[in-house]
């Protein structure tokens, strides 16, 4: 049986951290009260972080603009392009000579106007290297394809596929060196096949971003959208979401088994199409990614228990009903995290991790309660080395990560980071499956 085509784009010749280009022609930018045409190159620029940078040769003759200079740096002015489209813009340097020209950023580079497509094509922004459906290119079959689907929408996103060819070996790369690079391609399209106007997608496309930035553990972005009507471009959008540098972090996701991951998307579209639970889950998973990130590992800890907190918050007194807003107010952090656990089945013993047999605490949660409050109100108390304070931390990001997967009503694989040493395919069942 013959595999699917992978999906194609002319963004994946550009390697790693290579700067992208959006448009070379001409645009006019509104300097103050002057209307200034610029021979102008627009680009995608990752490094030294993302952002839609412009550089632009003036072709019409202002000489008041020179005196003016100063004052135009870093305030907000209004390009327009041919096609009409406008954006702000902000002038970060002006260089007058030979050839007086303007460098800044751009808020994004994309078609103000929504409109009628059949498809979306979408760039994904350091996301893993994982297995799925198999997919065939034109050198190659290989395992790289996730479908998700969500009411009339699929969504399709395959991986590059030269990920490991040689002698380049692009995602070895990215893991080497770190910085931006488009792993996958993506597509939006009706399951029947209908049009749809470009309006309709915004809560998608960050439900693909959130959904992936959780199996990561860093932002993960979304970029350079395309929509096609009839096989021509029609609308484009590309604006730079917040992107986190490449790190190789341990997750829960089972990237042997990176299928499973379709089966969380529905819930959180489904969730994204309301306001407060969408807050509630942004959040939760902005504070899930500076687990993450390089910050000292006593920040780390206090935003795996802020989370916790949160999230014990909203599912025991908004979602459960469990408690009213009186009896969570009344009882102790470790008491409504506890119950939260719980409920989803969660163990919370810790004698069975080597590093703190020693120690006599209630059970995990008072471990890791204690360890915060020590952070935000330092007291002599019990003293934590180095391992101690990371495991600590495996205890707070497993009951983040577990507890999420709970509210999101899924019930398969997962990576345990309590079982040392870490290895992948050592993939355990999430304990509420477990015990059906």
């Amino acid at each position: 049986m013959e595999s699917p085509k992978a999906l194609r784009s002319a963004y994946l010749k550009y390697k790693l951290n290579e700067d992208i280009p959006l448009y070379n022609g001409e645009a006019e930018v509104f300097l103050q009260e002057n209307k200034v045409r610029l021979k102008i190159t627009v680009i995608l620029q990752w490094l030294p972080a993302p952002s839609v940078r412009f550089k632009g040769t003036i072709i019409s003759s202002v000489t008041s603009l020179f005196n003016a200079s100063s004052e135009l740096l870093g305030k907000k002015q209004k390009i327009i392009f041919p096609d009409g489209t406008k954006h702000d813009t902000y002038i970060q340097d002006v260089i007058f000579g030979s050839e007086n020209t303007f460098e800044g950023t751009i808020e994004g580079y994309s078609t103000n106007r929504h409109a009628n497509v059949n498809s979306i094509s979408f760039s994904v922004i350091n996301f893993l290297n994982c297995l799925g459906r198999y997919v065939e290119s034109d050198t190659r079959t290989y395992s790289g394809r996730l479908i998700f689907h969500y009411n009339q929408w699929q969504i399709t996103l395959d991986k590059r596929s030269d990920y490991d060819q040689k002698p380049e070996r692009i995602m070895k790369q990215l893991k080497d060196r770190s910085g931006y690079l488009i792993t996958h391609i993506g597509r939006i399209e009706r399951i029947d096949g209908g049009d749809f106007n470009t309006n309709e997608i915004r809560h998608l496309i960050n439900s693909i971003s959130w959904l992936l930035s959780f199996a990561s553990g860093r932002h993960v972005g979304v970029s350079l959208l395309e929509g096609q009507y009839n096989g021509e471009m029609v609308w484009f959008d590309n604006t730079v979401p917040i992107i986190s540098p490449w790190k190789n972090n341990i997750t829960w996701f089972p990237k042997q088994k990176a299928e499973v991951i379709e089966d969380l998307f529905p819930v959180i579209a489904t969730r994204f199409e309301n306001e407060y639970l969408a807050k509630i889950l942004r959040e939760s998973l902005s504070w899930y990614v500076e687990c993450h990130s390089n910050s000292i590992i006593e920040t780390k800890i206090v935003s795996a228990q802020t989370a916790l907190e949160m999230l014990s918050w909203d599912y025991l007194v908004n979602q459960s009903n469990q408690l009213s807003k009186t009896q969570f107010k009344k009882k102790k952090t470790s008491e409504n995290i506890r119950i939260l656990l719980q409920d989803f089945q969660i163990d919370t013993a810790y004698l069975h991790i080597p590093e703190f047999q020693q120690l006599e605490f209630d059970d995990a949660v008072h471990l890791l309660i204690e360890t915060r409050n020590d952070v935000v109100h330092p007291i002599a108390k019990q003293e934590f080395n180095g391992f101690q304070k990371y495991m600590i931390l495996q205890i707070g990001l497993h009951y983040l990560e577990l507890v999420l997967l709970g509210i999101l009503e899924y019930d398969k694989h997962y990576h345990n980071r309590l079982k040392q040493p870490i290895w992948e395919e050592n993939y355990d069942i999430v304990p509420w499956a477990k015990k059906r």
